[in-house]
């Protein structure tokens, strides 16, 4: 496994709070920022959430899928939402 370098300088997530602010941000030279050693896929939900929806399961399930979650590196909300996005994209 190879070894992780340094990054040269923090990306300042933090202040990336629109789709315009990343996309500004990124339309710079980032090469400051990165270290090709250290590329790992990620997924961005920009979209505001809207609509809240509570519905009960079993603690069990609960429990696996918050496991699963956290395998991904997510919460598990997060991880539901892409659940059910993967879903009705498959069936639509």
């Amino acid at each position: 496994m190879k070894k992780k370098k340094k990054i040269k300088k923090e990306i300042p997530w933090d202040k990336l709070k629109t789709e315009d602010d990343v996309a500004n941000f990124f339309d710079q030279d980032i090469s400051e920022y990165l270290e090709h050693m250290n590329f790992v896929p990620m997924k961005f939900e920009l979209l505001p959430k809207d609509k809240a929806v509570t519905f009960r399961m079993s603690e069990d399930l609960f429990e696996e899928l918050k496991k699963q979650a956290k395998k991904q590196g997510i919460g598990y909300q997060k991880f539901m939402r892409a659940i059910l996005e993967s879903y009705l994209r498959k069936v639509s």
